[in-house]
């Protein structure tokens, strides 16, 4: 059964594995940013291990001594206010690491880099760390830890996801139900988009807020009304892609401007990313190609991202940037939005049945007690997502309503349950005790659909089942 998960998904604090080893090398502190601000997103932070028990390097004329393992960093990944400056950022990551030198527990100094250079432009970093390999050696197949570092804006409104990034979780719902890729694809895909742009449509380049004069909100107001003319030559990333070349960026303008919307709508910009990989340009193509032919696991989102910033976003350092988004889809995304594990029932969760008649779609689930969320979204007769609604989002919305029914009041066959009163204790013509049903009322009357989808989690935010709605 293909399975989706809709809008919302716990925070989770992972533990990722490098996937090569570090080359010996210093921090690059070009293109520094403003000085860290204050902020609650900056958590975690390492306090400097003491250093009295410190590896000793061996003595001159010995060879060096063998890494033979690393435990796992208790903080691998953390959140800290865009725009943080590099050197301030280094200042908070561990001067040394637990090791096993020799089969023996010891402290490793270490300093910290980059990987693949180029801080500044970006919203998701990873770090690895460093340290005097003429010292110490790697012992065959160990792999050092690394601190994935994503760059996240405290002032924006958030729903609860992976990153705390608003949009998150609308994006994997788009990729996998409109562009019809499974989660391993869903999750390469998100994991350069963040790395890109932080999952914000209205993201300008870094570097050139500066230069231009612009924040990312008067840049898209003014492309928007036309006092900036120059949006399509500046040669400024923007976007959730961060489109750069000018026919890219002319196109999603002419996408735009046709279909009523902001330059920078969420929408557009994903119905933008859908012809680019549907057109006949040929990497764009194979791109597309590649993703549907992924393996869901693990490995497949790896494989997933290397491929889409390979052949669709092209960064510089490709190379070192594809390994780096490969571990962020791999390790953070994969782990949350991932099917459950392969020996769980395949049709899971509770049998649910919808139709939708005016503006308001009708849910019935029946055995409440294998679910824990309700989510519904909407469609236009062209198929184009047009609203969701959530027994489960914060804050509450008002056009949702719950409440439980005997099945005979829910509208069950004629003489197939007799009820007995209602809710605990109704039986059936057999006599055996069945269940009270939950009827779930969305309303959209403002929104004109033509079909619609509904998605029920576990506690875990897992999807169980999903079905389309009969009208």
């Amino acid at each position: 059964m293909k399975r989706v998960i809709f809008f919302l998904l716990a925070l989770s604090l992972l533990v990722p594995a490098s996937a090569s080893s570090p080359a010996s090398a210093s921090a690059d502190t070009s293109g520094l940013a403003p000085a860290l601000a204050d902020a609650p997103g900056l958590a975690g932070v390492y306090v400097p291990v003491e250093t009295s028990h410190a590896a000793s390097a061996p003595a001159s004329g010995q060879s060096a001594r063998t890494i033979t393992g690393f435990p796992p960093l208790a903080d691998s990944r953390r959140a800290v206010p865009e725009n943080t400056a590099l050197e301030e950022l280094l200042s908070t990551l561990p001067a040394a690491l637990d090791v096993t030198l020799d089969g023996q527990d010891a402290i490793l100094p270490v300093s910290w880099v980059c990987a693949g250079g180029g801080y500044g432009d970006y919203f998701y970093y990873q770090f690895d760390p460093v340290w005097d390999e003429a010292s110490y050696r790697l012992a065959p197949g160990v792999e050092p830890p690394w601190i994935g570092v994503f760059w996240s804006d405290g002032q924006r409104p958030r729903l609860l996801s992976v990153t705390g990034a608003v949009y998150e979780e609308t994006i994997f719902y788009w990729l996998t139900t409109e562009l019809e890729l499974n989660s391993a694809a869903a999750c390469g895909v998100m994991a350069n988009l963040y790395a890109e742009s932080g999952f914000r449509p209205d993201n300008l380049q870094g570097s050139y807020e500066k230069s231009l004069g612009f924040t990312d909100e008067s840049y898209t107001e003014a492309v928007d009304s036309g006092t900036y003319e120059n949006f399509i030559r500046d040669q400024a990333g923007y976007g959730l892609c961060q489109w750069t070349y000018w026919s890219r960026k002319e196109g999603l303008l002419n996408l735009a401007r046709t279909r009523g919307t902001s330059v920078g709508d969420l929408l557009t910009q994903l119905e933008y990313l859908r012809a680019e990989l549907s057109s006949r340009y040929a990497p764009y193509a194979a791109a597309l190609s590649a993703l549907r032919s992924v393996p869901d696991t693990a490995e497949g989102a790896y494989e997933a991202a290397s491929v889409f910033c390979v052949k669709y976003e092209q960064p510089a350092n490709t190379e070192a940037a594809a390994a780096v988004r490969g571990n962020l889809a791999r390790d953070t995304y994969f782990a949350e939005y991932g099917p459950p594990p392969a020996d769980d029932p395949e049709d899971a969760g509770p049998p649910v049945e919808a139709v939708h008649s005016g503006g308001a779609v009708t849910v019935t689930v029946r055995d409440g007690t294998a679910y824990e969320a309700v989510y519904c979204a909407v469609y236009g007769a062209d198929g184009q997502f047009l609203s969701f609604a959530s027994d489960d989002v914060e804050p509450d919305m008002d056009n949702v309503t719950a409440e439980t029914k005997t099945p005979a009041d829910a509208g069950a066959e004629p003489g197939a349950e007799t009820e007995t009163g209602g809710g605990a204790g109704t039986e059936d013509n057999t006599g055996g005790e069945i269940e009270p049903v939950k009827v779930y009322t969305f309303l959209f009357e403002e929104v004109p659909f033509h079909s619609a989808k509904i998605v029920l989690t576990d506690g875990n935010r897992i999807p169980l089942y999903a079905v389309e709605s009969q009208g």
